[in-house]
């Protein structure tokens, strides 16, 4: 039998940078997430080193194995790396010269913060995200959460779908003004018809706002395209105003936040869950493993591979395992 159907898993315990090496061979261009929670260099972790040296010999460290993770990454792989303030920029220049930066996001991981740090109370650490390519939609997103769902109300022959506003609205609608967008529509509200072209009775609405400037969030050829997509209503007020559908089907995900604040997401609960395995605080500085699993939640999909090698207490396998066992 082979060996690859029997394990779901491959745990090399080894150097890493060897490690790496020895995984290009079969794994290169394979892995679509890669997380990591490298030493953060405090001076207080288990990274050895001249003090004169410091930044140095941890970057090295860093780019020679990041170079190599890169090898392993799919065109659409992102790579997730944990670090804190202490060497949160230094990293993000030397990744930029490895991938292409995608976001930083920012993680509230100790509510109470630091009393140790000199001044002010650190409260949080980061994730830096990056990928290999340019202009293409390499996170899936978070699943919807219930309270999202009920928003779908409306229901057609395509399925349930919400109502979003056409005009755009807030305080960047006159400062990003854009003069293709600003158009008028044309409705007849006895046929429900709606046209670009001025038609006797039909009514004008243009994407106005306070300031008597305004646009809409769609060009006139994708209206044209998506007509069947438009609604028409006229409030209490009288005011007519144009709204389009958002199918469910079309947004069965939604963008994640770049700050993640969920009281799971506290580094106090890594702690509570290494004792409630072992009967005790085995190891320090474990992850969340709702933060993994979030992670790899909106980053991969049922039969992408996972790689960490900087895998430390295993909560990169546990979340893996969690996922897996959740979805069959």
């Amino acid at each position: 039998q082979n060996l690859d159907d029997i394990l779901d898993g491959i745990l090399i315990k080894s150097e890493n940078f060897q490690a790496l090496n020895l995984l290009l061979s079969k794994y290169r261009e394979k892995i679509k997430t890669v997380y990591i929670d490298p030493p953060y260099n405090t001076g207080n972790d288990d990274f050895l080193y001249k003090d004169s040296y410091q930044h140095s010999s941890w970057l090295t460290m860093m780019e020679n194995r990041l170079s190599l993770a890169r090898e392993l990454l799919r065109d659409d792989g992102v790579i997730f790396v944990s670090i804190d303030d202490n060497e949160v920029d230094n990293l993000s220049k030397l990744m930029e010269n490895i991938y292409k930066k995608i976001s930083k996001i920012k993680i509230f991981s100790n509510p109470r913060g630091r009393q140790s740090s000199l001044n002010i109370a650190e409260s949080s650490e980061y994730v830096l995200v990056f990928g290999l390519i340019d202009n293409k939609q390499i996170i899936y997103g978070e699943p919807l959460l219930d309270t999202k769902l009920k928003e779908f109300k409306y229901k057609d022959e395509k399925g349930y779908y919400r109502l979003l506003e056409l005009r755009h609205r807030g305080s960047g609608s006159d400062y990003y003004y854009v003069e293709s967008l600003d158009y008028p529509i044309f409705y007849d509200p006895k046929t429900g018809n709606i046209s670009l072209e001025e038609i006797e009775g039909y009514i004008k609405i243009e994407p106005r706002g306070k300031s008597g400037k305004g646009r809409w969030t769609w060009s006139k050829e994708k209206l044209i395209q998506n007509i069947d997509k438009i609604v028409v209503k006229q409030t209490k007020k009288g005011e007519w105003r144009v709204f389009r559908k958002n199918y469910l089907f079309e947004l069965e995900r939604t963008k994640p936040l770049d700050m993640w604040i969920e009281k799971e997401i506290n580094y106090d609960r890594s702690s509570e869950e290494i004792r409630n395995l072992f009967g005790d605080k085995v190891y320090n500085f474990a992850k969340p493993l709702y933060l993994i699993k979030k992670i790899l939640t909106i980053s991969s999909i049922t039969d992408d591979l996972i790689l960490d090698f900087f895998a430390g207490s295993g909560t990169t396998a546990h979340a893996v395992m969690k996922l897996n066992k959740e979805d069959g």
